[in-house]
């Protein structure tokens, strides 16, 4: 199911918003495609304040800014190798939730880090987008 974007949000505004980390959730197998292709099956998940003082948490993918092809060059007196430099230009947002004070905020945020974010390769903890639903509602 590729949902639809509600709005962008970009990376600089995110980073002053932001409150704790940026989370992950991977999705189950044959759930679906949720981005442009690379590293698809999964969301990011954002907590951060508004300029208004609301409390929020984003379900969003990274919006990838235009790569720019750079040679081999050298720095600090050893060379580096030539490649591609990208960028997260902004945030997608899929789904979106505000909260009525950081109580509330603080124990959806304990809930998505705690359950929901595979942490090491051993994890292996996969959500369908219905539980990602009812995780918003």
């Amino acid at each position: 199911m590729k949902r639809e974007t509600l709005y962008v949000i970009g990376r600089r505004t995110f980073e002053t918003q932001q409150i704790g980390l940026k989370l992950s959730i991977s999705l189950e197998k044959g759930e679906g495609d949720v981005g442009d292709g690379n590293f698809s099956y999964f969301y990011e998940v954002l907590f951060g304040v508004d300029n208004k003082g609301r409390r929020y948490m984003a379900l969003a993918t990274e919006e990838w800014g235009v790569g720019e092809w750079h040679g081999a060059y050298k720095s600090g007196g050893h060379w580096h190798g030539a490649g591609c430099s990208r960028f997260v230009k902004g945030y997608e947002v899929k789904l979106c939730k505000n909260f009525a004070n950081a109580e509330e905020a603080n124990k959806y945020y304990n809930i998505v880090k705690n359950n929901m974010t595979n942490w090491t390769v051993q994890d292996e903890k996969y959500f369908t987008e219905a539980q990602i639903d009812r995780l918003f509602a």
